[in-house]
């Protein structure tokens, strides 16, 4: 069974990566009717449509009187600038593109015509382009747009490096539960641990050692 707040942490993974603030836009309307549910504006006004997918499929319907058209328009067609598109990595990581709209719908249809010519008389109205595979696939045009696309992957922003001389005042470290079997064994382990974080002590770190709930010690 799916984790049901897994869409929704690959939504707050790609407003992370994107870097900039992002306004949710209520009430744009949808090309098949309703509202848009996930349209942001940035901070020099361009729109963004955001997709997730657990499955790495970035996918849509066809509409309109002949969705089996190659040139049907989609769900997906709307006023957006950019397309934005996340989905979990093997590794537990989430991925994140920022695609062209122009492009992605061009690309949706077009993949659709080729397949409309690999199956002759075929019929659906699914529009689909898998970010998996290598790109064309067993021949299939749908396969291997992370790599299509891998211009349009977001560069999740790096923690600031700490400073060499930032000062650990407000920092603790709790030593907890030392096992030995005498007095002198533990106190030659607590030694080893001091020796390991002397820089850190001389620039603020404190270190408490707690023994057996009876009674704690500062050291540092």
């Amino acid at each position: 069974m799916r984790n049901p707040n897994a869409n929704g942490r690959l939504r707050a993974e790609f407003l992370r990566q994107y870097g900039k603030p992002l306004e949710r836009v209520r009430g744009a309307r949808a090309a098949r009717g309703g509202s848009i549910q996930q349209l942001y504006r940035d901070s020099d006004g361009k729109l963004i449509r955001l997709r997730t997918s657990m499955d790495g499929v970035l996918v849509t319907k066809a509409i309109g009187p002949n969705p089996y058209d190659a040139d049907a328009p989609v769900v997906l067609e709307g006023c957006q600038d950019f397309i934005g598109f996340a989905m979990p990595e093997p590794r537990g990581t989430v991925v994140c593109f920022l695609i062209p709209n122009d492009r992605a719908i061009a690309d949706i249809k077009e993949v659709h015509g080729r397949w409309l010519v690999m199956k002759p008389g075929g019929e659906s109205d699914v529009r689909a382009l898998f970010f998996y595979g290598e790109v064309e696939m067993h021949g299939k045009p749908w396969y291997g747009f992370q790599h299509l696309y891998a211009k349009y992957r977001l560069q999740a922003p790096e923690a600031p490096a700490a400073s060499g001389d930032a000062s650990m005042e407000n920092l603790t470290v709790i030593i907890d539960r030392i096992e030995g079997s005498n007095v002198q064994e533990v106190r030659g382990a607590i030694k080893e641990v001091l020796v390991a974080l002397r820089p850190l002590l001389d620039r603020g770190l404190r270190i408490r050692v707690t023994r057996a709930q009876q009674a704690e010690e500062d050291w540092g």
